[in-house]
C-alpha cells in the first residue's frame, strides 16, 4: 500500500472515532469499485450524508475541490440507489485532512444549495 493510501485509510478510520466520539452515527464504507459509495456515512438530523476524505500530507499539496466535491456527489448518488434511497435524501460532502491539525480541524466543503437545505 503505498503512503498516500495508507495516509487516506487512517484519516478515514480517525475520522469515524472522532465523529463517534462526538456521539454522531458514522460508519467507514467499503470501497465498491466502479460504484464507489464514498468513504464515510453519517447520519445526522434526519439527513444521509457521504463524507469523500482527503488527507493532504503536506500544505504544498494542491486542493482540487472541484473534482474532489463531484467525486462525492457520484458515491452520494451511488449510496443512494444501492439502498434505493430517494437520491435527494443523501448529500456528498468532502472533508479535507489539515496537515499537522486534528481531526477537528478539517475542512468540510459542501455546495452553497447543499448546505441550504439542510
Amino acid at each position: 500500500m503505498t503512503a498516500a493510501k495508507q495516509a487516506g485509510t487512517k484519516f478515514e478510520s480517525d475520522l469515524v472515532a472522532y465523529l463517534r466520539g462526538e456521539r454522531l452515527p458514522a460508519e467507514r464504507l467499503a470501497r465498491t469499485g466502479a460504484k464507489d459509495e464514498g468513504d464515510v456515512s453519517l447520519a445526522k438530523g434526519g439527513w444521509t450524508f457521504i463524507l469523500e476524505a482527503k488527507a493532504r500530507r503536506e500544505k504544498t499539496t494542491p486542493l482540487s475541490i472541484g473534482a474532489w466535491l463531484a467525486e462525492a456527489h457520484v458515491e452520494a448518488e451511488n449510496y443512494a440507489k444501492a439502498r434505493e434511497f430517494h437520491v435527494e435524501d443523501v448529500t456528498g460532502i468532502l472533508v479535507v485532512k489539515r496537515p499537522n491539525k486534528s481531526i477537528g480541524q478539517s475542512y468540510v466543503i459542501m455546495t452553497l444549495d447543499d448546505f441550504l437545505e439542510h
